[in-house]
């Protein structure tokens, strides 16, 4: 194994944000080929994830075209990695539940025992939904409760979402087009005949490609928590890049960071680097994309990511790819209201980046935005 190379923070961030597609202002990309580069992005709060797909994808792409690339079946959302909705692009959402799958599905048992669910009732219930959505069917989750309970299946409370899960995990469905505010269930089989297949072997390849691609300079931990998948399995994939990766230290470091051949430019870079700010949504992979964040996100600041550790990230004022602060919106008759909260009395530069964020944030929801003070 080669010795890592020394590298900056300074230049660990910008090299994330190269590969997050976050660094150059003026790039233009089809919403499923940022879905397709990120290979997975956290997508429980579909307003943010929205936002996340089309902060990425050019300067000129709204909230409409965005959902059109679910409404068209590029993109779609499911439970690919650590039991968390994602979204990817469509043909990959297969390969991946049979790397994460049947993992997930065990990981659940005991609750599902303890929610009375037995594995006929969730098999049945599975075969059911299929027949319900058929070839081209598109049902909300209402609909498939309904479905579900005139079989008998009691579908209240918890029960409803292991059972919607499980059938997730099997490659049984997947959210796909948008309803107003809520996306609805498809069959993964009808609403995406092409899918890619992969054997084990090229999965944990693929997989390790593509995030360390997307998310580098990042470690093998990193990478397993992720994926919610062995750190021997992330070293298997590794294993399989041979000399493409390159192991990088920065700062203190315990664990070398990992980086693929071809997406590290800005680790060239000593000076003239920029810094750009970017107003990312909660849960945005720039945070959630890692176990270890504190590169991006001083400790003491975590808390106030998190109110109260109830696990839901409010969205983030990032400059150079650190957090910097906060901030919120509000709707205000055909307008909204932007108010940055920084942790620390914004430059002027910074100011300036964040009404520039503001303006493109506009374009996206196609409202103008007004940045009031930063709240102290």
């Amino acid at each position: 194994m080669t010795t890592p190379s020394p590298v900056s923070t300074r230049l660990v961030l910008r090299q994330r944000l190269e590969n997050q597609l976050l660094a150059d202002a003026g790039a233009a990309l089809e919403v499923d080929a940022v879905a397709r580069h990120m290979l997975a992005m956290q997508g429980q709060d579909l307003p943010g994830l929205l936002w996340a797909l089309a902060l990425r994808a050019g300067p000129e792409t709204t909230e409409a075209s965005t959902r059109a690339a679910f409404d068209e079946r590029r993109v779609v959302r499911s439970w690919p990695i650590r039991g968390t909705l994602h979204a990817v692009a469509a043909e990959d959402l297969g390969w991946m539940l049979s790397l994460t799958g049947d993992r997930m599905i065990r990981s659940a048992a005991g609750r599902r025992r303890q929610l009375g669910l037995s594995e006929t009732d969730v098999a049945r219930a599975s075969d059911l939904i299929d027949d319900a959505l058929g070839d081209g069917g598109a049902l909300s989750r209402a609909e498939l409760v309904s479905v579900l309970d005139r079989a008998g299946l009691d579908p209240v409370g918890q029960r409803v979402a292991h059972i919607l899960y499980h059938a997730a995990h099997r490659g049984v469905i997947c959210l796909g087009p948008i309803a107003g505010k809520e996306q609805l269930f498809v069959s993964y089989r009808a609403w995406v005949p092409n899918r890619r297949q992969l054997d084990r072997d090229e999965a944990l390849a693929e997989l390790a490609r593509r995030y360390l691609g997307s998310h580098g300079p990042a470690s093998e931990t990193d990478l397993a928590w992720w994926a919610g998948i062995t750190v021997n399995d992330v070293r298997r994939g590794i294993a399989a890049l041979g000399s493409t990766v390159e192991r990088l230290t920065a700062g203190g470091d315990a664990a070398d960071l990992l980086v693929v051949e071809g997406s590290r430019r800005a680790l060239d870079e000593t000076t003239g680097v920029r810094s750009p700010v970017v107003l990312a949504p909660g849960f945005d992979e720039t945070l959630l994309g890692y176990r270890e964040r504190s590169h991006a996100l001083k400790p003491e600041h975590a808390p106030r990511i998190v109110p109260g550790g109830n696990g839901m990230f409010l969205p983030t004022i990032q400059h150079g790819g650190t957090v910097v602060g906060l901030w919120r919106r509000a709707e205000r008759g055909r307008r909204i209201e932007l108010t940055p909260e920084p942790f620390q009395p914004l430059t002027k530069t910074v100011l300036g980046g964040v009404e520039r964020a503001a303006r493109r944030y506009g374009v996206f929801r196609g409202m103008p935005v007004t940045v009031t003070a930063p709240l102290p």
